[in-house]
C-alpha cells in the first residue's frame, strides 16, 4: 500500500492539545502537554498510528512518509465545509449502508 497525494493539492489540518484556563490541576496539565509534545512520544505516535508529527525534528524516512515540504498544499474552506458537512455525512452513511 502506498500513500498518494492529489496533484491539485491536499489539505493539512492540525490537531491540537490545550490547557483550559483555570484548570484545577495546572501542573499536571502542563506535564501532560510536555509529554504529548515530546520527541519520543511523537515518534511513537508516528510509528503506531502513521500520524504526521507536528515536530520538524522527527525523521520520516524510516516510515516512508513524504515530507510536508514536498506536498502541494491546497486551501481548506472551513466555512464551505461546515455548510456541507451534514449533507456530506448523510451521503457517506448512505454509501456505507448500501455497501453492506
Amino acid at each position: 500500500m502506498k500513500v498518494t497525494y492529489p496533484t491539485e493539492g491536499t489539505v493539512v489540518l492540525p490537531e491540537g492539545i490545550a490547557i483550559i484556563k483555570g484548570a484545577p490541576n495546572l501542573d499536571a496539565a502542563k506535564q501532560l502537554v510536555d509529554f504529548i509534545e515530546s520527541k519520543p512520544m511523537e515518534e511513537e505516535l508516528l510509528r503506531a498510528t502513521f500520524r504526521r508529527p507536528a515536530r520538524q525534528d522527527i525523521d520520516l524516512t524510516g516510515v516512508k512518509m513524504t515530507p510536508l515540504s514536498e506536498i502541494k498544499i491546497g486551501n481548506y474552506d472551513n466555512a464551505k465545509w461546515n455548510d456541507a458537512r451534514g449533507k456530506t455525512l448523510d451521503h457517506l452513511r448512505t454509501i456505507i449502508q448500501n455497501s453492506r
